[in-house]
């Protein structure tokens, strides 16, 4: 009888650590899942840091010269690299108007490829005066100091456009008289546009230098020749 009490107590002892270690488990598991609920809502709820409020820290720099700005002042600037430009539009010159190109840097050299249609006069080093000769197209190139162009492209002379017509005559074995082209600006009348029929010959006169005002130096020694030839009249004394 007493074993058989013994042994119901043991069960009942051993019963009751095991329903005591169960719901201890029980309550750590429930204890663990809400902590990683809870991680993950504040894991969420979490904003990043921008960038630029980012505190970043780096090594101090050792046995570095510092450099003065005054040597920075001092260095020379290099000047630009200056390249070959490209082929831009085809300009149009009329016979009776020269043009005036503009570039945008100092041209030391001006290669035209048929001068018995084109003449270009250099004003400046940065203006160019463009003077038709005859009716057709030609090529220049402006070059500077380096060798590089500054402009290149097509010039068509004498082309048709409005208040201008151009006539055109096939003069064979070189008929005295006849000239191979006519061109006539006509805004209300028609006017003849003086052309250059033969380009080798000579050309309209270009003055190389613009006087400044008119001179009188010769009518100035005309009059002294005359004073000088003049004879002078004596004047009797008084009284005669």
């Amino acid at each position: 009888m007493k074993s058989l009490i013994l042994s119901t107590g043991v069960k009942s002892l051993a019963f009751a650590a095991l329903m005591s270690l169960t719901c201890h488990q029980a309550h750590a598991e429930s204890g663990l899942a809400k902590y990683k609920t809870q991680l993950e809502a504040a894991a969420a709820s979490a904003k990043p840091v921008p960038v630029e409020q980012q505190e970043i820290t780096s090594p101090p720099l050792k046995n570095v010269d510092a450099i003065d700005q005054s040597e920075l002042e001092d260095i020379d600037e290099l000047p630009p690299i200056a390249e070959d430009s490209l082929e831009i539009e085809p300009l149009r010159v009329s016979l009776d108007k020269p043009e005036i190109i503009r570039l945008d840097r100092d041209a030391v050299n001006v290669i035209v490829g048929s001068n018995e249609n084109l003449r270009v006069v250099p004003d400046t080093n940065r203006n160019l005066v463009l003077i038709a000769k005859k009716p057709g197209s030609t090529y220049f190139r402006a070059l500077d100091t380096d060798g590089k162009v500054i402009m290149q492209r097509h010039v068509i002379i004498g082309s048709p456009t409005k208040n201008y017509i151009r006539i055109r005559r096939a003069c064979a074995n070189g008929t005295q008289g006849c000239k191979q082209y006519s061109v006539y600006y006509c805004p209300d009348m028609c006017h003849e546009v003086n052309v250059v029929q033969d380009a080798s010959g000579p050309g309209a006169a270009i003055p190389e230098e613009t006087p400044s005002g008119p001179s009188n130096t010769g009518a100035q020694a005309d009059l002294n020749e005359d004073l000088m030839e003049t004879p002078k009249t004596e004047e009797p004394p008084p009284g005669e």
